[in-house]
């Protein structure tokens, strides 16, 4: 998460999506943001990395409204290959408690064991539509763009919001070495399960996936 209170925009990272790229780029550009940390009043609250949109508004309490909250969303299926490789590649982020880098160090031996095709549809991932709502159904979201489209999207976020961003190249980050979403999901079961599997992400990213921002 990166916020900025002198321009009341709150970035939300879900993960596998350029994360990473879009908070290291917006804290090298914005020396108005912070990432982590929501101060009020006197008060830091530390906010962990890929932390849910409605447990941020729980933090902030009615301030939240006050904010242009913004995220990036990439095809599931795209999502789904690019964390799979970047577990079979040995890699994970690294978190200072014990339990979480067990975990990790676990996924990534059960990625190494398995085939794409069987690892997707068992493996537990952070759902996108997760970030969009709050337990009634409410979406939190203002403003989506598109990993694949990532530069032209984020400084047309950028020109929405008032943040002072002009010709936005972002230095991709984390990138997972594999061929494209299509040679993946050939086979016919394991696209219809998937689809199941993945159903409501999938939906999301339909609904998001031609908007352009002025």
């Amino acid at each position: 998460m990166v916020i900025s209170c002198k321009h009341q925009y709150i970035y939300i990272d879900i993960p596998k999506t350029g994360c990473t790229a879009i908070q290291n780029y917006l804290l090298e550009n914005d020396e108005t943001c912070e990432q982590g940390w929501i101060e009020f009043e006197g008060k830091r609250t530390k906010i962990e990395s890929h932390t849910k949109t409605k447990e941020i508004r729980n933090v902030m309490g009615k301030r939240f409204d006050e904010f242009t909250v913004f995220t990036f969303i990439r095809h599931p299926k795209s999502r789904s290959v690019s964390a799979y490789f970047f577990y079979k590649n040995g890699s994970w982020s690294r978190s200072r408690y014990f339990s979480r880098n067990i975990m990790a160090k676990l996924n990534v031996f059960l990625t190494k064991m398995l085939p794409f095709s069987i690892w997707s549809l068992i493996k537990s991932e952070k759902r996108i539509t997760d970030y969009f709502y709050d337990d009634c159904g409410r979406e939190l979201i203002d403003l989506v763009g598109k990993t694949g489209n990532m530069d032209e999207d984020l400084e047309s976020i950028c020109k929405c919001i008032g943040i002072p961003i002009r010709d936005v190249e972002v230095p991709v980050q984390n990138r997972s070495k594999h061929k494209e979403k299509k040679n993946y999901y050939t086979n016919n079961w394991h696209r219809k399960m998937y689809k199941k599997k993945a159903g409501k992400d999938l939906k999301l990213y339909k609904k998001y996936e031609k908007t352009i921002y002025a």
